[in-house]
């Protein structure tokens, strides 16, 4: 009895430490981005860009050197088995741009065998999906 009760507790925790990643400010960075087709193949490989995306439950900002794009989230589902580093977090929102247009967008962040990756896909035509390896992603205090 006295192990399931430390089991239990345990899982209490984790799970709540979980949770506590999908409810806070986030930051996240990449140096470099492939943009792919809608095979998923790589047809540009940027390794100068640097883009840093800062959110929370409720909004949204992408910085780069050309622009700033702000946006809204509709909804945001994450699943950190050890919170930054293994598991996935997928935001679905929308992006202002300065046309007045607003693109729905999909977030997809991964963690994996160590590596953090970064999958956005926009739903416009002339969009392109691309995928960025992180350099950062931790709590935006």
């Amino acid at each position: 009895m006295k192990q399931k009760l430390i089991s239990l507790f345990i899982g209490i925790a984790i799970n709540t430490c979980c949770y506590c990643q999908c409810d806070t400010k986030i930051i996240l960075s990449s140096t470099g981005a492939e943009i792919l087709n809608k095979q998923n193949e790589v047809i540009i490989k940027d390794t100068e860009r640097i883009t840093t995306i800062k959110y929370d439950t409720k909004k949204i900002e992408i910085i780069t050197e050309n622009n700033t794009r702000l946006g809204a989230i509709d909804s945001i589902y994450c699943n950190w088995k050890i919170p930054f580093k293994e598991g996935k977090t997928y935001i679905k929102g929308r992006l202002s741009f300065e046309n007045g247009e607003v693109w729905v967008t999909t977030l997809t962040i991964t963690g994996k065998d160590g590596k953090l990756t970064l999958l956005a896909d926009m739903d416009h035509p002339d969009a392109n999906r691309m995928l960025f390896v992180l350099d950062k992603f931790e709590e935006n205090k």
